[in-house]
């Protein structure tokens, strides 16, 4: 039986590649680990990522992130939440008291996430991006979302 390498091997040689190796997942640029860095560039996660500081209670479900992006999918906005959250961007935050028809899962930036949005010099449009989300005309239903008693809050005095 072929170890782990020759198998490789084998397999590149038959494309016509060479075998390289991995890149180390925690690898820093400029003090920004690169999952990090690469997961926050995406335009839709970047958007999202500072739509829930935006927002005055900071956090929004994947609903509310839908409504705010209207050419975004549901499943896609979760899917890229998701991401976030696997490198320690985002993280989900459930409902107090959960409320039949209403989302029971919300999304809130880490400290890790606010940090980095800084350091690649995102965090400023966040301000503009606040006024915008005021003037947001809402559904009844993105409404009742908003003002759900048991939607969970986070300190946004960042």
């Amino acid at each position: 039986m072929l170890d782990e390498m020759s198998k490789r091997e084998l397999d590149d040689d038959a494309v016509g590649r060479t075998a390289r190796p991995r890149t180390n997942e925690h690898a820093e640029i400029d003090g920004v680990r690169f999952d990090q860095l690469e997961t926050l560039l995406d335009k839709k996660r970047l958007r999202f990522v500072q739509q829930i500081l935006a927002h005055d209670s900071g956090v929004l479900s994947v609903e509310e992130l839908s409504y705010r992006n209207p050419d975004i999918e549901l499943a896609t906005v979760d899917y890229h939440l998701r991401k976030l959250e696997s490198v320690g961007l985002t993280e989900r935050l459930s409902a107090d008291d959960p409320a039949n028809h209403l989302p029971n899962t919300y999304w809130a930036v880490t400290d890790r996430g606010v940090a980095r949005l800084d350091k690649l010099g995102f965090y400023d449009e966040v301000e503009a991006l606040t006024v915008a989300d005021e003037m947001l005309e809402r559904t009844e239903r993105i409404e009742r979302i908003e003002t759900f008693d048991g939607r969970p809050q986070v300190d946004v005095s960042q």
